[in-house]
């Protein structure tokens, strides 16, 4: 690095971020732009965090390493980007096998099921059925035991059919 990048980082890390360090890439202006002089921060991030591309940048970066002819001009260019060349070898098999076309738009992740609005109002009711199954057999049970008891103490049953 030159002294003149050394000195701003120190400038934004002094005056700027008050004390904190920087992690990452950060541009020449200290408020995290990405320009096109990134100059890479020489401190170590508390938590590392895995660096993500996607598969539009993977494929743009194959095409530009692609289109340099002479020695020297790839290994500039992925020093340029902050990549290995080991990341474009294998970004070159998938875009030659054709997973980074497939995996163009699609998002990771667990896929989201289709929330039905009716559903909280079916599961109330399940609910709901459930508890007056449940005082419906407690309410038979009580008048199966009046009738035992009623024959045990040979009374009369009254009969509460309506007689037209």
């Amino acid at each position: 690095m030159t002294t003149n990048s050394t000195s701003s980082l120190r400038s934004i890390s002094e005056e700027g971020l008050k004390g904190e360090r920087l992690c990452g890439i950060t541009g020449g202006r200290g408020d995290g732009y990405l320009g096109k002089k990134a100059i890479p921060d020489p401190e170590v991030c508390a938590k590392a965090t895995r660096r993500k591309f996607s598969a539009s940048y993977k494929l743009r970066i194959v095409e530009a390493a692609d289109r340099y002819e002479h020695v020297g001009e790839i290994g500039a260019f992925l020093r340029k980007e902050g990549l290995y060349s080991s990341q474009l070898c294998q970004w070159r098999k998938l875009r030659d096998s054709g997973a980074l076309k497939a995996l163009k738009g699609k998002i990771r992740g667990r896929k989201r099921k289709p929330v039905n609005p009716l559903m909280a109002e079916v599961e109330r009711l399940l609910k709901e059925k459930a508890q007056l199954e449940g005082k419906l057999r407690q309410a038979e049970l009580i008048i199966e035991f009046q009738k035992k008891a009623a024959e045990i103490l040979e009374l009369p049953l009254m009969n509460h059919e309506r007689s037209e």
